[in-house]
């Protein structure tokens, strides 16, 4: 089967698009750097195959910004902000393959561009900015394979969430609350298709190195997280966070609860419904 066009091509997304990117850049030089923010980008300054608390992604970024924009204020800006303006525009082309009209594409890029949570994600140069545009990318890929059985993009998925996983080991996550549902839904005949295994066998291989890097240095990552927990998410109630998530959004929360109802009783997409579920519970 063929690719079906993506329409996202309407003039408004592609403003609000652009948009996205130049709320950010337009105020960039308004503050200095994030004391995170110099921490990234620093990495850029040794990069390596793993760092104590972040995979190596982050500091790859940093260094190919530092090769073409040197260590500015506007190299730390940009790349969010353009990841940014690819999140808008990946968002209208999932609401158009759930069924939403030009509107509805819209208002979900537009959602994008005025959260809180995205509009500080996209200003700051960290993982958490490459962690949210692999999350929605993934997906994408994922609903366009199930739209159009064109194994390459199968494979692709994989191979993104390969590269997701040198960013933040959180995917990992978003992977498994994908394979369950799907195990138990009318798209389990993935898991007897050559290209599902490819799949796997790419996403493998590039995070590999991390992995290797991590088993090297005696799995920091587990020291890391101990003291997250112990430090910061010990503060954090689980009717806290949920309440976050519904409230985080602003004005975009309006669409959270609607749309998690959509998937719900869209039989054809309700094992997303489930994922969320999924990774909610587990946060």
């Amino acid at each position: 089967m063929k690719l079906k066009k993506t329409s996202f091509q309407h003039p408004a997304i592609y403003g609000l698009a652009l948009l996205n990117i130049l709320i950010h850049l337009a105020v960039y030089k308004n503050l200095e750097y994030h004391r995170d923010e110099l921490l990234y980008f620093s990495l850029g300054l040794h990069p390596d195959f793993g760092y104590a608390t972040v995979p190596p992604l982050i500091g790859w970024i940093a260094s190919a910004m530092q090769m073409v924009f040197g260590f500015s204020l506007f190299a730390v800006k940009l790349f969010p902000a353009i990841l940014g303006g690819l999140v808008v525009l990946i968002t209208a082309d999932i609401t158009k393959i759930l069924g939403g009209k030009t509107y509805a594409q819209i208002l979900g890029a537009l959602a994008i561009l005025i959260m809180p949570v995205t509009l500080r994600a996209f200003y700051l140069f960290q993982p958490v900015a490459v962690d949210v545009f692999f999350w929605v990318f993934c997906t994408w890929l994922l609903l366009r394979y199930m739209e159009t059985n064109t194994d390459r993009l199968l494979v692709a998925l994989g191979a993104s969430f390969g590269i997701a996983m040198l960013n933040k080991y959180l995917i990992a996550l978003w992977i498994l609350a994908l394979l369950v549902p799907i195990a138990f839904s009318k798209y389990r005949m993935i898991f007897k298709k050559r290209a599902f295994y490819i799949a796997l066998i790419a996403g493998f291989i590039i995070f590999l190195p991390n992995f290797i890097w991590q088993l090297a240095k005696g799995l920091p990552v587990i020291n890391h997280m101990q003291q997250l927990h112990d430090h910061q998410l010990v503060h954090v109630s689980r009717l806290g966070f949920l309440t976050d998530q519904l409230l985080n959004p602003l004005a975009a929360s309006v669409l959270t609860i609607p749309g998690f109802f959509y998937l719900w009783k869209n039989k054809k997409y309700r094992f997303l419904a489930y994922s969320v579920l999924i990774v909610i519970l587990s946060l």
